[in-house]
């Protein structure tokens, strides 16, 4: 079943007083490298087996991270007081048009409940259909309850595998809400990063 994702929510990259106040949500990019690691590092040990669906050690993940092709894959980030504390990944998997995907999501233990995942999901489905994605496929452990919930929101076909889920969303194509909606958030990203740029120099003088 085709699905038109929420666009961008609202509320989050801009200066409104708000328990989200300071929260960023932005594309990284590989300078993110270091950042992106460390917060994959950071996952306990049961957030990190649902993100990978296997235990894994430091060494792996720092070569998994190491290891990401940044001109095929969208990674989108949540940053609060300059940490990157929750992380969508999008990595395309066909050259032809038109693509598909697969996604997935981590958002460190002290920040779950924030609404921090669901941002991040529908963020990163928007930039999918926006690059002309029209199938998305994720991959979970049965008893990763958060990621259930946020997923079936937008009503995916689901197929139950033994020890893992596969999940399909379908998409529509872009349109110009779609278009609209990311050029929005890179913008606001690019004006908060600005932002704090500028804080930065101010405090160092």
């Amino acid at each position: 079943m085709e699905t038109d994702p929420v666009m961008s929510p609202q509320g989050s990259n801009d200066n409104r007083p708000s328990p989200r106040s300071g929260w960023l949500f932005r594309k990284l990019w590989p300078q993110d490298g270091e950042a992106f690691s460390a917060h994959l590092l950071r996952l306990d040990p049961e957030r990190r087996a649902f993100r990978f669906r296997r235990a894994v050690g430091d060494e792996w993940v720092v070569r998994y991270a190491a290891s990401t092709d940044w001109f095929r894959s969208v990674v989108l980030g949540c940053w609060i007081g300059g940490e990157l504390r929750g992380v969508a990944e999008l990595k395309m998997l066909e050259r032809a048009w038109p693509r598909s995907a697969e996604a997935a999501l981590s958002v460190e233990c002290a920040f779950e409940g924030r609404g921090i995942g669901t941002d991040l999901f529908h963020r990163g489905l928007v930039v999918a259909r926006n690059r002309g994605v029209v199938r998305v496929s994720m991959l979970w452990m049965p008893d990763n309850l958060r990621v259930q919930r946020i997923v079936r929101r937008v009503r995916p076909k689901l197929v139950y595998n033994g020890d893992q889920v596969d999940c399909e969303i379908s998409l529509k194509l872009p349109d110009a809400l779609s278009l609209a909606a990311e050029l929005c958030d890179d913008g606001c990203a690019l004006a908060w990063s600005l932002w704090d740029w500028q804080r930065g120099l101010a405090s160092a003088a």
